[in-house]
């Protein structure tokens, strides 16, 4: 779907941030194509609210704002859109529970605000978020790493940092790490 695309290329626009995240060059770009991803998937929400995919790619469309905010700082708006994609995603999870990339993201959000510093839990309270379960968020993202169509190599790198830095497992991160170099060699 076009939706899809619009997303995909908010994407594309933050990975190449993540080549330089020092340089801001890119900002402008990546948030206009979100906008306009967003804008494009909140309208198919709207004309087929009963489509589990429009919910997914609205979350979509959200993640690569959401985590160029992270890197800015901005953590309030950050946690404000972060809520858009968690309610995005339970909504597609509510129509169709065998949308297996949309456990990814949800899984991401539970993990994340489980383990999040005291200043986010704070800020989370105060914003009236729901909070996290880090176990059950793990068991989503495998989930979607395992079953999903669009997301096993997204949530393989995801991982990998949580079991750096979270989980302590180096090893099982480095595995992550040395698969998706075997599947993406020219990456």
């Amino acid at each position: 779907p076009r939706e899809a695309c619009a997303a995909l290329r908010a994407v594309v626009l933050w990975w190449q941030v993540l080549l330089n995240p020092d340089s801001k060059a890119l900002d402008r770009h990546l948030r206009d194509a979100s906008e306009a991803a967003i804008a494009l998937a909140e309208d198919w929400t709207r004309r087929e609210p009963k489509e589990a995919e429009a919910w997914f790619y609205l979350a979509g469309s959200y993640a690569p704002l959401v985590q160029l905010r992270v890197l800015r700082g901005e953590r309030l708006a950050a946690a404000r859109e972060g809520n858009r994609i968690r309610s995005a995603l339970e909504k597609a999870l509510a129509l169709d529970p065998s949308l297996n990339d949309a456990y990814f993201g949800i899984g991401l959000y539970h993990y994340y605000a489980d383990v999040a510093p005291a200043a986010a839990t704070i800020l989370r309270f105060l914003l009236l978020l729901p909070g996290g379960d880090k176990e059950r968020g793990m068991r989503e993202m495998l989930r979607a790493r395992e079953q999903g169509v669009l997301l096993a190599g997204e949530a393989d790198f995801q991982l990998h940092w949580l079991y750096l830095w979270y989980e302590k497992q180096p090893r099982r991160a480095l595995k992550l790490v040395e698969d998706l170099s075997a599947r993406f060699p020219s990456n």
